[in-house]
């Protein structure tokens, strides 16, 4: 039990299992949520047919009509305008620009036109766009809305079932008719022909993943329960293993420290929460970059993070068990140094001498006369009585200093042999009691 208890490898080993078993753990949770969600259906195991792809695409048409809608604003404009015989149009590299993150990305081809001004928009490259638009009606998978009227195989968001949407009920004009807004925009107000290209999608797109995911979770329904099962069990049995080993080490009978547990815990707790504040405000300032960046920032974030909790954690067990949890605190230093001060002051008022008591009504007499010399400071014979008191004081303070001095030379000078020292007895009795050890 002690080698297990001493062992290094076993602690690291634990410290290295904590953060994996958590991701277990945690994916399984989700896992199970998502199945509840979309696990009653019975023939899922294709993101395509699922409401989750379905809700994704309507809202990413959704994302590319309000960038649209910045350009007429000025705020935005990832378009280049191209001249044609046909008319003008603006044509968008999704690959290129942030489109690819929040607007449709380049795997859903897409015809956007606006009734209005009837300017097209469009990230596909061809000399016959009406052709273009024959072709989507055509493919694999499509979802188109013109004049006001929904053509679709993709099922969830077709006629029957996009009124169920809360993102096409707010962007249709029943609803925009009666809310007062400059900002907003109707469906009607577009002709749009869009396809979903699958053979484009890598597991380095949000669909590519959210479809690998997908697939994953509908294949696997059984595969959480035993991940929250074995992830639990060794989590509990890690905690209870490192709880009982932390701070020993072989060949030492006491808690071993190291430096960081003599860091003021206070201190060491604001390093760690900089730490990750510092990381996590890195991954919230990420929105805006590729899918497979930020889960590779996150999973940094995530371990930084875990790092800086189990040194928290590991050095709160040391010092627990070392039986100076409280005393590691700069705070805890701090108040018994003042609450040490504060008893010297006491001590020293205690001690009931007579000079202690003579220097005592010195003092509060030296206090009531500046007080009330600088009370009457506005006139000029107050600041110059002030002035010589403070002269006066400084003297008597001096003069009383040599005499002490005086007495502790002749002390010195008695203690080595010499007997021609003559000393007031009267000024000087408890200052001989003081310097020269006598006692009555």
């Amino acid at each position: 039990m002690e080698k297990a208890r001493n062992s290094e490898i076993l602690k690291i080993l634990s410290y290295i299992l904590i953060p994996i078993l958590v991701l277990i753990l945690g994916f399984s949770i989700f896992h199970i949520g998502f199945l509840n969600e979309y696990g009653d259906i019975e023939d899922a195991t294709k993101y395509i047919d699922s409401e989750q792809f379905a809700n994704q695409y309507f809202n990413e048409v959704l994302n590319k009509i309000s960038q649209y809608e910045s350009i007429q604003r000025g705020s935005a404009n990832n378009f280049i305008k191209i001249e044609s015989e046909n008319g003008d149009y603006y044509y968008s590299d999704d690959r290129e620009n942030s489109g690819i993150y929040t607007g449709i990305p380049s795997y859903i081809n897409y015809i956007i036109i606006n009734k209005t001004t009837n300017i097209m928009y469009t990230n596909i490259k061809t000399k016959n766009y009406e052709q273009e638009k024959n072709n989507m009606k055509n493919a694999k998978v499509y979802w188109n809305y013109i004049d006001g009227k929904i053509e679709t195989n993709i099922e969830k968001i077709n006629s029957e079932n996009i009124k169920y949407n809360y993102s096409y009920f707010y962007r249709s004009s029943a609803y925009l008719e009666n809310v007062e807004t400059n900002r907003s925009y109707s469906l009607d107000d577009y002709n749009i022909y869009t396809s979903y290209d699958n053979d484009k999608v890598t597991l380095y797109t949000a669909y590519g993943m959210n479809q690998a995911v997908y697939e994953y979770m509908m294949q696997n329904k059984t595969a959480p329960i035993y991940g929250i099962t074995l992830s639990l069990i060794l989590l509990v049995v890690i905690t209870i293993y490192l709880f009982w080993s932390i701070g020993h080490k072989e060949g030492k009978e006491e808690i071993d420290l190291n430096a960081i547990d003599n860091i003021p815990y206070e201190i060491l707790a604001i390093i760690c929460i900089t730490i990750a504040t510092i990381f996590l405000s890195i991954l919230a300032n990420m929105g805006g970059t590729v899918d497979y960046i930020i889960l590779f920032v996150g999973l940094i974030c995530y371990f930084v993070c875990y790092a800086v909790c189990a040194i928290m954690g590991v050095t709160t067990i040391k010092r627990i068990k070392a039986k100076r949890f409280f005393k590691s605190f700069l705070t805890y230093r701090i108040i018994r140094w003042i609450v040490n001060k504060i008893k010297k002051v006491i001590n020293a008022f205690q001690e009931k001498t007579s000079e202690n008591r003579k220097l005592f009504w010195y003092y509060i007499g030296f206090l009531a006369v500046s007080i009330m010399l600088i009370s009457l400071s506005v006139t000029g014979i107050a600041i110059i009585l002030l002035i010589a008191f403070w002269v006066w004081a400084y003297y008597k303070l001096k003069e009383y200093i040599i005499k002490q001095e005086k007495i502790k030379n002749a002390l010195k000078s008695i203690y080595e042999g010499k007997t021609d020292i003559k000393l007031e007895p009267r000024r000087i009795k408890r200052c001989i009691k003081r310097n020269g050890n006598i006692r009555k």
